[in-house]
This record gives C-alpha cells, sequence and structure tokens, in this order.
C-alpha cells in the first residue's frame, strides 16, 4: 500500500480499512526493524562482518515486514469478525 491508497482511504467514509492498514504497517515496520538490528547487531561482532551485518540484516528486515503484514492482516480479519 502506497500513501496515496491510505490517504484515499482516511478520506473516503470507511474508516475501518485504514486503521487496519495503519495497525498493519506499523506493526510490521517495527518488527522488520528489530529483526535487521538484531541479525545486523550479531553480524556485525565477527571480524570484518560490517558489510555483511548491513546487507543480510537489511534482507531479513524486509523479509520480515512481508511475513508481519500477512500476519497482522489474520489478526485484524479475526478480530474483525467476532
Amino acid at each position: 500500500m502506497n500513501i496515496f491508497q491510505l490517504v484515499h482511504q482516511t478520506q473516503s467514509r470507511d474508516s475501518s480499512q485504514w486503521k487496519r492498514e495503519a495497525f498493519i504497517q506499523a506493526g510490521a515496520f517495527g518488527a522488520g526493524i528489530l529483526a535487521g538490528a538484531a541479525i545486523g547487531a550479531v553480524i556485525a561482532l565477527t571480524p570484518g562482518g560490517i558489510l555483511i551485518a548491513l546487507v543480510v540484516g537489511g534482507i531479513a528486515g524486509v523479509a520480515l515486514v512481508r511475513i508481519a503484514q500477512g500476519f497482522l492482516g489474520m489478526i485484524c480479519d479475526a478480530a474483525s469478525s467476532f
């Protein structure tokens, strides 16, 4: 989802959709930051691991963002069905 889609959703009458997207994006962003930082910190402790830590940590962060978006979407859908 990009910023233009989010702005359109906030201006539409369906307020639950943009709140769902905001929850998913914020949670996924936080999870990605944590994963990238944790993996990067562990690898950076090795000699010459700074460059590898940046690359691997970045890849892990992006991968976890994708996974967290799907997981948080399922949580929102399950919570809204009650």
